[in-house]
């Protein structure tokens, strides 16, 4: 059961990794604890407008 859980991070980790240098700007990756099949976080749970201060 272990693999496709493995299968699914490694799938999301270009958009993690995307993210965290648009967000933070620099290298790395970032997962969010709440995250949809695609890999992104859930609007639901962190709202929309993530990059407004």
């Amino acid at each position: 059961m272990m693999k496709p859980q493995f299968e699914f991070y490694l799938n999301a980790l270009k958009t993690a990794e995307l993210r965290t240098r648009v967000y933070w700007g620099h290298e790395g990756c970032s997962f969010t604890e709440q995250l949809n099949h695609t890999g992104l976080p859930t609007s639901r749970e962190y709202g929309w407008n993530r990059l407004r201060t």
